[in-house]
Formats: C-alpha cells, structure tokens, sequence
C-alpha cells in the first residue's frame, strides 16, 4: 500500500527547501575547519590511515612527479580550486596502498598508462612510434629552402 503525502508539497515549497539546503550545505564547506576535518575523515576511512600519516602527506606542497606546486592542498585549506595542480591521494587501486601525493594531472596521466599496461596496448603504441621516428628521433633534418625564383608570363 503506497502513503499519499499529506500538505503543502508545491513546486514553489520544493524549490524554496532545496535552495535552503543547498545554502546550509555551501555555507558548512566553506568552513574550513569542516571542510578539513571532513577531508581528514574521508581519507583515514577510504585509505585506512591515521590522521598523523594523513597530516605529513597533506604537509607536501608540490607534486611528487613533476615537481610543480600544488594549487590546491591535500585537505583544501590554502588556495583556490583552480586548474589542474591540485594535489590527489595516489593510490593502488588492486591493493588500495597510497603511493604519495600527486597533482590531479600526473594522476590521470598514470591512470591512462595503467590502462595501457593493462590492456597490452602499450607494446603495440612502442611499435607504432618506432615505426614513424617518434621514439628515435631518425627523421631526416629538414632542407632549408632555396631562393624563390618568380617567372613572370
């Protein structure tokens, strides 16, 4: 048996509830006190780490891979949210293990490239450019050019 709500429910009330929650919830993130204490829960229940592993690897502020610095930290207390060099919890995803701190843009980059370890496509992009002189740099140097003659008829 299915229960009528009973009451006001028009689209004006819906409207008016949602834009309160989502004002309750914007005003609580842009707390930073909550917004680390929320990140530092998140990744000692996620990665299964102590709040003091989770503080060294938040300390770190600049990419373990291409050593830029990080626009945006571990638990988002400094800087803005902008760009690509916001610093990710990289992870194993088979045993779960952190491996370090990375930008968001190295750790799509290793994504991919597990992808293509995985799928054993990555012996046959080796083959394809060694075949065209990407990996090897054997291209033959371009001839500069001759003077411009004009024939005029």
């Amino acid at each position: 048996m299915r229960t009528e709500l009973v009451g006001p429910t028009s689209k004006k009330r819906t409207a008016h509830l949602q834009r309160q929650r989502r004002e309750y919830y914007k005003k609580r993130w842009n707390n930073l006190e909550y917004r680390r204490a929320h990140k530092l829960a998140r990744y000692c229940n996620i990665y299964r780490l102590s709040a003091q592993q989770v503080e060294v690897f938040a300390a770190k502020e600049h990419c373990e891979i291409c050593k830029e610095k990080f626009s945006f930290t571990l638990l988002g207390d400094k800087g803005a949210r902008r760009g690509n060099r916001c610093a990710t919890l990289d992870h194993n995803h088979a045993t779960g293990r952190v491996r370090g701190v990375i930008c968001h843009q190295c750790n799509r980059q290793i994504g991919y490239f597990e992808n293509l370890l995985s799928s054993g496509k990555l012996a046959v992009l080796g083959e394809y450019l060694d075949e065209r002189g990407a990996v090897t740099n054997n291209l033959p140097a371009p001839s500069a050019p001759g003077p411009i003659t004009v024939t005029v008829v």
